[in-house]
């Protein structure tokens, strides 16, 4: 019976023990927002409540990286109180599998930081295949090409309204401006250095309709063959 009585009191010491102070819990400490286009935003709310019996000061809040953002509605919980803390994910210039991680730091003596997750995965609303041009080597005045395909694979029509270059030897042809979902078109490159041009580099842009990829970017690199534009600069 002693042996029993010992056994309770341990049990309840530690149950104090643990309440004793501020405490800092989260009803749901990761949130899995599946899958979602490139572009698109996750907005999240996760619920904090001080499960103490002092006052739980949230001390700092900081995520993995720029591209979450963490917003907490209150940093000073008296005992029972709740928060919210909105996290928002934005998921451009990501693809595939992503976790991004907030950290929270609090006056909670048990634990100093607790981590929030947010899990999914990006897929790119028009696919571009491939996503990035090599040329190779070009002789000035000389024409080089490339074709890249773009596919639609969202739930809306696309439409292209402009294709423009970042440098003036490039430029980029549409076989058509509008795709539903599912399909396809191609884009036709075409780069064409002067004597004038030491190097190949620059961006094809393409807008669209698409309100998660407003703009596409397709990197286009190459060398300028240097003893042919040298041969024409001494002519």
């Amino acid at each position: 019976m002693k042996y029993g009585i010992t056994i309770f009191l341990l049990i309840f010491c530690a149950a104090s023990a643990s309440a004793a102070g501020p405490h800092l819990t989260v009803g749901q400490k990761e949130f899995r927002f599946g899958e979602i286009f490139a572009g698109e935003k996750v907005d999240h709310l996760f619920k904090l409540r001080n499960s103490g019996d002092a006052p739980l000061v949230v001390e700092r809040v900081k995520s993995s990286c720029g591209c979450t953002a963490a917003f907490l509605s209150n940093h000073s919980l008296l005992p029972g109180e709740e928060a919210e803390l909105q996290a928002v994910f934005d998921s451009r210039r990501f693809q595939g599998p992503v976790v991004k991680t907030i950290y929270v730091y609090s006056n909670d003596p048990l634990q100093r930081v607790i981590q929030l997750h947010l899990r999914g995965t990006v897929v790119p609303e028009i696919e571009i295949k491939p996503a990035r041009v090599d040329l190779g080597s070009i002789s000035p005045g000389e024409s080089g090409e490339a074709t890249v395909l773009l596919i639609n694979r969202g739930r809306n029509d696309i439409v292209f309204s402009a294709v423009t270059a970042t440098v003036p030897h490039l430029k980029g042809e549409l076989a058509t401006r509008d795709l539903a979902p599912g399909e396809k078109t191609e884009l036709r490159i075409i780069a064409r250095p002067d004597q004038d041009t030491a190097r190949l580099s620059g961006y094809i842009l393409l807008e669209t309709s698409s309100e998660s990829a407003p703009e596409l970017r397709i990197a286009v690199i190459g060398t300028v063959n240097s003893s042919a534009r040298a041969a024409v600069q001494n002519r």
